[in-house]
């Protein structure tokens, strides 16, 4: 394992470490914000394929294909991006309203313009921030909503002892 990568490493030119210590920093930070800043990712895909051979991706799909491929992607994450918007505003609009915004203050809280990094990610990076939200939000909502459920029902049990003993 360890001969693999000084084998690997010490067939690297000096800048192709450097860079890829920086994309890994930079696509860590990414993560965490969940920005567009992601692009160190791009940039290390790009590295590998040159290292796999000048042109060996480009060699096995024709251009027009290409095209196509990355279109129905873009357009898969347009489609993710305007969900995870509008759950987005729907976490916004319930901050507004329990810090008790008026109109102005809470499109100041909303807007896009504010958020185009956020969106970008959403749209570039839309497989991983799909499995995050399959791993992290959607457990978390289903997890509350089971709560909020179990609640209520304690809360019939409790009224009807209640009225049951004469309180």
């Amino acid at each position: 394992m360890v001969e693999s990568l000084i084998i690997v490493l010490g067939a690297m030119v000096w800048w192709e470490i450097g860079l890829i210590l920086v994309i890994c920093i930079w696509g860590g930070v990414s993560v965490f914000k969940e920005s567009s800043l992601m692009l160190g990712a791009g940039l290390f895909v790009a590295l590998a394929v040159n290292w796999t051979g000048v042109g060996s991706l480009w060699s096995m799909i024709d251009f027009a294909e290409l095209l196509i491929y990355v279109g129905v992607y873009i357009l898969a994450g347009i489609g993710w991006s305007f969900y995870k918007w509008r759950l987005c505003v729907e976490k916004y609009i319930t901050y507004c309203k329990s810090r008790s915004y008026n109109l102005e203050d809470a499109k100041l809280h909303i807007s896009s313009k504010k958020n185009y990094d956020t969106m970008f990610y959403w749209v570039m990076w839309w497989p991983f921030n799909l499995v995050g939200y399959f791993i992290n939000d959607l457990i978390y909502d289903v997890f509350m909503k089971l709560i909020k459920r179990l609640s209520n029902v304690y809360d019939r049990i409790t009224d009807s002892m209640l009225a049951k003993s004469g309180f």
